[in-house]
């Protein structure tokens, strides 16, 4: 369990006060992965692994309540990745992604 917490350590910082997770080195990391990529809305294939890893480190951390809320800090900085990180992330623990209608 010990190597868990030292891989998400990467990604959530937690204050020694409240105990309380600060996700914003996962929510920056995402939005570099995003922005690897020249197609708009997508992440680029060299950075899935990465994205597909974060949220499974997320998930083992502290489950769809922590996947929700940096899904929801990353989707606020970058709205048009919103559909590609739920699907990405779908089937990762209890995520599952919503159906989007692809026009």
């Amino acid at each position: 369990m010990r190597h868990k917490y030292v891989l998400m350590a990467e990604y959530v910082n937690i204050c020694s006060v409240c105990g309380r997770k600060d996700c914003t080195q996962a929510v920056d990391l995402l939005v570099t992965c995003a922005i690897r990529g020249n197609d708009v809305g997508r992440f680029p294939v060299s950075a899935m692994e990465k994205v597909i890893e974060i949220g499974k480190s997320l998930n083992d951390f502290g489950g769809i309540s922590l996947m929700k809320d940096v899904y929801a800090m990353f989707t606020r900085q970058t709205p048009v990745y919103a559909i590609a990180l739920n699907e990405v992330w779908n089937g990762i623990g209890e995520w599952k992604a919503e159906k989007h209608d692809k026009r």
